[in-house]
């Protein structure tokens, strides 16, 4: 919970010094790698960390976002995609199936989630693939923006992509949507 609440303390930081340092409020967006793809994700969405997303008042919780990037994400603590540190740490080693759902990021995309980018590798061994596409089906369920590449190999932890391998591409197709969108 602790990450949680830090994510969601430093993104009204910023929103506070908007003024100040002469942002655009309209261009602030996140960008998380694999649990921080988790951690981010959660973050976007407007819920408080406590309850379900539908027992909540989820106005003015967190401000709208511009985007969320997920790179390689863990977005499901749920079974059969439940074996990754990210749920042993947050979920605990056997959790209630209802509470790895309520920190499943998947279960927290409403309407008004922002526009979301994705990309994983099919061969990812940590978080495994299906977690990108079941964030980009949540996405599209509820008439989100999401942009999903799915590298054919790359495994986990690629980062910034190697030059000449697959996953150098993804920093170009992430640029390319932050510009579509006006954030840079």
């Amino acid at each position: 919970m602790a990450p949680f609440q830090d994510a969601r303390r430093a993104l009204a930081l910023v929103r506070q010094r908007v003024r100040l340092e002469k942002l655009d409020p309209a261009r602030i967006s996140l960008l998380g790698f694999s649990a921080g793809g988790h951690l981010m994700g959660l973050t976007a969405s407007r819920w408080s960390g406590v309850g379900s997303p539908e027992e909540e008042d989820v106005q003015g919780r967190v401000a709208p976002l511009s985007g969320a990037a997920l790179i390689y994400p863990v977005i499901t603590l749920e079974k059969p995609y439940d074996r990754t540190a990210t749920r042993r740490n947050i979920a605990g080693l056997s959790p209630d199936p209802a509470q790895a759902l309520l920190w499943s990021v998947q279960s927290h995309v409403l309407p008004g989630y922002p526009p979301v980018f994705l990309t994983q590798a099919d061969n990812d061994r940590i978080a495994n693939p299906v977690n990108a596409a079941l964030m980009a089906q949540a996405c599209q369920t509820v008439g989100t923006e999401v942009e999903y590449h799915r590298l054919p190999s790359g495994g986990h932890g690629f980062g910034m992509g190697e030059p000449g391998r697959t996953t150098a591409s993804w920093p170009l197709w992430y640029q390319g949507w932050l510009a579509r969108r006006g954030m840079i």
